[in-house]
């Protein structure tokens, strides 16, 4: 209990946003944000997405969650 205290004092960590889980996992994984085009519904969709105009929809996440195996959670943006 001590320790998690101590690290949650002296190195806070923010939650992730959905479209920085996801610009990380594209680089994991070396995928690039045009492969997402097939998945997300077309290259307006994605734009978007990672612009913050657009959430993502249920057929989305599912989508990004098979391809890329970022939790659903996320996704939604409920971790933070």
């Amino acid at each position: 209990m001590l320790v998690e205290h101590f690290e949650d004092e002296r190195f806070p960590m923010d939650a992730v946003s959905p479209q920085e889980a996801v610009t990380f996992m594209l680089e994991q994984k070396g995928v690039s944000r045009s492969d997402l085009d097939a998945v997300m519904g077309g290259k307006s969709r994605v734009s978007e997405f990672f612009t913050g105009k657009r959430e993502l929809s249920k057929a989305q996440v599912e989508a990004l969650h098979r391809l890329l195996g970022i939790p659903a959670d996320i996704l939604l943006g409920l971790n933070r």
